[in-house]
């Protein structure tokens, strides 16, 4: 009868409590690291993203046969999802802060705006 003590009324098994750890002691402060060590390690990421890129694409216009790697105009990287051409893969760049209108920095323009 053993048996019968670990399961429910409906003959489900009973859960059996698992006992929880103790918290983890806090962790100590590490010190901070260096912000233009950071900087040369983020950049060398970086420029090896830049150079993969040019990489695909140059591969990429060398099986296509194309002088320009697909959604380029004149070696100009494509702005829009227009210049990457009907059927392309290449999905639109995103609006950039560069494709904003110039506000002016004094004065209430969102209220302005609404005149």
């Amino acid at each position: 009868m053993e048996n019968w003590d670990r399961v429910t009324d409906k003959g489900l098994p009973k859960r059996t409590p698992k006992i929880s750890a103790p918290a983890p002691a806090p962790r100590t402060a590490t010190p901070g690291v260096d912000a233009e060590a950071l900087r040369r390690r983020l950049g060398g990421f970086h420029q090896g993203a830049t150079q993969g890129r040019k990489d695909v694409e140059a591969a990429l216009a060398e099986e296509t046969g194309s002088l320009t790697p697909p959604g380029t105009e004149d070696g100009e990287p494509a702005r829009d999802g227009a210049a990457a051409g009907p059927g392309s893969t290449r999905t639109p760049a995103a609006p950039t802060t560069a494709d904003a209108r110039e506000v002016p920095a004094e004065g209430d323009s969102a209220e302005e705006e609404r005149r």
